[in-house]
């Protein structure tokens, strides 16, 4: 953070702001940060029941949530963070949008802060800016120091090898005051049957956050190969037209595939580019759907709750997958170890028990594999999930062999 730039910030944060505005909550980060906090929008409305509630949302995943949370969200200031970054005109725009809507309570849940989360809070002009005291993952320390000054309160919470959803919880019983009910973890289930023509398959989630956490094309081959050859099932692979060139990588390596479809259109389900002639054929043999670039976020937990299971390198992913319920394999290099993957067995809201290489004592980690049930979430049966890290440490995703995912999926799919 330069001076300047902090200062010409806060010069457009200014300004007389009202109230009656209600309860913001500051989530400009990613996906998979909108999916572990979004079960606790419910507890939220709860705690603040006369409030109208707006999501200051990152526009990476804004249009999700308006899809699915419209009975809880009443308003979406959507951001884009690039352009806060690097458009002067555009952020003093957002701080007045935010300052004019007069809320009474602005929430930043994120515990590692970061400037962005902080100044849009601040923009809010609320009588209560309330957030965790946090770390200085994301800040130096001078910084993390004086953004958090702009704050009426920073509430401490749980440190070192504590799950992301359990420090939010922790987070919101001390902004209320006492304690609170854990939320379920379910994802809403859409009341959409599939196709009959629709065959079982996999879904192989290739985006990524950055390239250093995509498994390698020909890893990916392997497996699915395992799948159509020996499961006997279709693959999917799904992903953003950034993960073009490694979906391709893969398709190159198949024998048994579909040509991708450019010009997908919406089938009687309602999920674009998946119709009866993609599912199901005549032809019994299984194939690999090469579906990347044609699904827009908004329609992924429909396919991911219809998957038989979910391969995924990307934590987002993972976690709704888990939240629709669906058995999955998430390869890790060891970023966020315990505290986003893999979800803790006992986590609250959740039921099942871990089946093998469990944790060990505070600060260790599991030798290689970590293996843990999802639980019965949707639906209510008792669903084995995998979380394959490098060695159990932080080190390249390459290390995780094929054969760490085949005989993950075989213990899954098996009768």
């Amino acid at each position: 953070m330069r001076l300047t730039g902090f200062l010409r910030d806060l010069l457009a944060c200014r300004g007389h702001a009202g109230h009656g505005g209600g309860v913001c909550i500051i989530r400009p980060d990613g996906i998979g940060d909108y999916i572990l906090f979004r079960p606790f929008l419910p507890l939220i409305r709860v705690m603040f029941p006369r409030l109208r509630l707006t999501l200051c949302a990152n526009a990476a995943w804004a249009a999700l949530s308006m899809r699915y949370d419209a009975g809880l969200v009443d308003k979406w200031v959507v951001v884009e963070r690039g352009r806060l970054k690097t458009d002067s005109t555009y952020a003093a725009d957002i701080f007045g949008t935010l300052r004019a809507e007069g809320f009474d309570v602005a929430l930043n849940p994120l515990y590692s802060r970061d400037y962005l989360s902080d100044i849009l809070t601040f923009a809010t002009r609320a009588a209560r800016r309330e957030t965790p005291q946090g770390d200085l993952t994301n800040q130096p320390r001078l910084q993390w120091t004086v953004t958090g000054m702009l704050y009426t309160a920073r509430h401490t919470l749980p440190s070192s090898g504590h799950f992301e959803i359990s420090r939010t919880h922790a987070f919101l019983e001390r902004v209320a005051g006492r304690p609170l009910a854990f939320p379920p973890m379910a994802w809403p289930a859409e009341d959409v049957p599939p196709p009959s023509s629709w065959r079982p398959f996999v879904v192989f989630s290739l985006g990524a956050s950055v390239p250093e956490k995509r498994w390698p094309a020909r890893h990916h081959a392997e497996v699915a190969a395992w799948v159509t050859e020996h499961a006997r099932l279709d693959v999917v692979l799904c992903g953003g037209d950034d993960v073009r060139d490694l979906a391709e990588a893969i398709m190159a390596r198949l024998t048994v595939r579909l040509p991708r479809q450019d010009a997908p259109a919406p089938s009687e389900n309602g999920i674009a580019g998946y119709g009866e002639d993609d599912m199901g054929s005549d032809d019994n043999r299984p194939r690999v759907v090469d579906a990347v670039g044609t699904m827009p976020l908004t329609d992924l937990p429909a396919l991911l709750r219809r998957a038989t299971a979910v391969v995924t390198h990307d934590s987002a992913v993972y976690h709704l997958a888990l939240a629709c319920g669906r058995p999955t394999v998430c390869i890790a290099d060891g970023r966020g170890w315990r505290r986003f993957t893999p979800w803790p067995a006992d986590l609250p809201g959740l039921q099942g028990h871990a089946i093998g290489n469990e944790e060990g004592e505070e600060g260790s980690r599991p030798d290689g594999v970590c293996r843990h049930s999802s639980g019965p979430i949707v639906p209510a049966s008792a669903e084995r999930s995998v979380c394959l890290n490098a060695d159990g440490a932080l080190g390249p995703i390459d290390n995780v062999a094929p054969t760490l995912v085949i005989e993950a999926l075989n213990g899954m799919l098996r009768p």
